[in-house]
């Protein structure tokens, strides 16, 4: 697909999960390392960072890190986006501290939630892991958020591709499952929610460029879909 340059102007997204894990450093306040670093002559060292898919000392995911190509191509096509961490989603054991993150960055326009970070290898630990930062992440940008604003709202969950580790199926299903009931239980309030399985083969790009679909006006008119990256193509030959 081909999508118009600056589609995305003005939209602002939330990036939780795998894809902001490196983008947590900001939000604590190590950002103002960076500044110092750049002063003493390191600054090289984040480019390099970048190139070889390292964290930058922003706080930022390098080009080929988890999130790297997917930031990128969020940001080329004129959308900000703020980095939703686990730091923040583990904080309290109820909503306040991940709902007021979202409400300080209203309007937000979309949630994306890249699971396949802390489904790890696998394992019944990692999939209760996973499915409970996904539910706080969606649940927080939606309270915080999307529910409130008088424009549609997004939420799209990236699942584990499916060589991930033990349980990787058990957790692109219960991920379709929850944007499945989100889609119904927050269409009220003009929310969409979709499921991205990739397959074993497909490439940081593809995803990044479907997602930007989904998070543009177009990507509203699908909720409660999977889209399944990998699936073979049905034949429709006698």
């Amino acid at each position: 697909m081909t999508l118009k340059a600056n589609v995305l102007d003005g939209y602002r997204v939330a990036l939780a999960g795998a894809a902001a894990e490196t983008g947590a450093a900001a939000e604590t306040g190590e950002a103002a390392e960076a500044g110092e670093a750049a002063e003493t002559g390191a600054a090289a060292e984040t480019g390099a960072a970048a190139e070889t898919g390292e964290a930058t000392e922003t706080g930022e995911p390098g080009v080929n890190a988890p999130g790297g190509e997917l930031l990128t191509r969020l940001r080329a096509l004129g959308a900000s986006v703020d980095h939703l961490s686990e730091d923040v989603l583990l904080q309290g054991q109820d909503q306040d501290v991940a709902a007021g993150w979202a409400r300080e960055r209203a309007p937000l326009h979309a949630a994306v939630i890249d699971a396949g970070g802390s489904f790890g290898s696998g394992g019944a630990d990692r999939l209760s892991a996973t499915l409970e930062l996904a539910w706080r992440a969606a649940r927080a940008v939606a309270t915080g958020a999307l529910i409130e604003a008088s424009e549609p709202g997004r939420l799209l969950f990236i699942a584990p591709r499916p060589d991930a580790g033990p349980l990787a199926e058990a957790a692109r299903a219960a991920l379709e499952n929850l944007a499945r009931t989100l889609s119904v239980e927050w269409a009220r309030f003009q929310i969409t929610a979709v499921a991205l399985t990739p397959g074993p083969a497909t490439t940081d790009a593809e995803v990044a460029e479907l997602v930007c679909f989904l998070v543009s006006p177009a990507g509203g008119y699908f909720s409660g879909c999977r889209f399944d990256l990998g699936a073979t193509p049905v034949s429709t030959s006698p």
